[in-house]
């Protein structure tokens, strides 16, 4: 067990959300917390997007940021952002598709776009170069104050301070949670082994206070 009762609690919530039967209980050796963190062992993110928001809010910080699988990749899509915004199109996998910036700025209203949205607020906020500079700063995790993490690259891992980033959203009101979107913040919550800073996904009270209202 790498988490006390009260990270188990919270564990327990979001599998009933996802529908198993399956309950948790904390290690009686651990304390945990749910609480604020402004200096997290880790903090966990839904998308690559908002792992780079967290590294350049970490960086503003002072703090010395390693991100779980490197940087390489976000900078290539920044480098692609940029040649968007020059007007000369990209090869990149994830915008190839659009002719220019523009079209990727009207992409990311749409709901099918909401996984750009943070991205694209962060080229046109600090602009490509800075985006890449960020990248460029990161240190090996042996070296790191913070290690940055999507939920997913997370997995099978643990820290003794976690913080959820800002990029996980609720639901809209009348909808229920989709069990793929509970997994994956199932996995984000359960990697705290003694403090828990919910972040973006503290929703789950009012979620959870709402349906019981309702049923």
């Amino acid at each position: 067990w790498r988490f006390g009762d009260r990270i188990a609690e919270e564990a327990n919530m979001w599998l009933a959300e996802i529908g198993t039967r399956l309950r948790l209980r904390g290690n009686p050796g651990i304390n945990s917390f749910i609480t604020t963190l402004d200096e997290p062992h880790a903090i966990l993110t839904r998308t690559n997007a908002g792992a780079l928001l967290s590294v350049m809010k970490m960086l503003d910080a002072d703090r010395k940021v390693a991100m779980v699988g490197g940087g390489t990749a976000l900078s290539r899509l920044a480098e692609a952002a940029a040649s968007l915004q020059e007007g000369k199109g990209t090869s990149h996998p994830e915008l190839y598709v659009f002719p220019d910036w523009a079209a990727v700025q009207e992409y990311s209203h749409e709901e099918s776009g909401k996984d750009l949205r943070t991205f694209v607020g962060l080229i046109d906020k600090h602009g490509p170069a800075t985006v890449i500079a960020a990248t460029n700063a990161l240190v090996p995790e042996s070296r790191a104050d913070t290690v940055v993490s999507t939920a997913h690259s997370s997995k099978g891992r643990q820290w003794l301070t976690v913080q959820v980033g800002d990029d996980f959203s609720a639901p809209k009101r009348d909808e229920d949670i989709p069990r793929t979107e509970a997994m994956v913040n199932y996995v984000a919550i359960t990697r705290a082994q003694h403090e828990l800073d919910r972040g973006s996904l503290a929703w789950i009270d009012d979620y959870r206070e709402r349906r019981s209202v309702l049923n």
